[in-house]
């Protein structure tokens, strides 16, 4: 079993040093492993300034003039609304070229009676019918 990572609180100094390096061109794997947080964290450090801003301009819009976004309530919403980050799992799908070519010679039968802009082009892409992304 994996060993926990210990909980590393970053001050406010620690935080705007991430902001600075993440303008600068540093990935957020790179900041969490020299910082000893997830990339989570790193991710939250950059987007939650962004998210609040966004509801409050929003807030403003629908008449809501003494709103204030904070981390706290952007916590809040997240959890209330069901807002994370997930890895999906999906299927992995190999090409079968003998059953390309095979398929290629039925499709052009069957898409002749079909007009250009009524047929998908899927290449070697699976069409998953969850269609659902990677990371929400």
């Amino acid at each position: 079993m994996a060993s926990k990572r210990k909980r590393v609180v970053l001050s406010l100094a620690d935080k705007l040093k991430i902001i600075e390096q993440l303008d600068k061109g540093v990935t957020g794997k790179k900041l969490s492993e020299i910082y000893g947080v997830g990339q989570a964290t790193i991710s939250d450090i950059k987007n939650s300034p962004i998210l609040c801003e966004k509801a409050k301009i929003l807030a403003e819009k629908l008449g809501y003039s003494s709103f204030k976004a904070s981390n706290g309530w952007l916590r809040n919403f997240k959890f209330r609304h069901g807002v994370r980050e997930l890895d999906l799992a999906g299927e992995k799908l190999s090409a079968d070229s003998a059953a390309a070519e095979n398929f290629i010679e039925k499709f052009k039968t069957a898409s002749e009676s079909y007009d250009p802009e009524f047929v998908y082009n899927a290449d070697e892409t699976g069409l998953v019918w969850k269609a659902l992304p990677k990371t929400t």
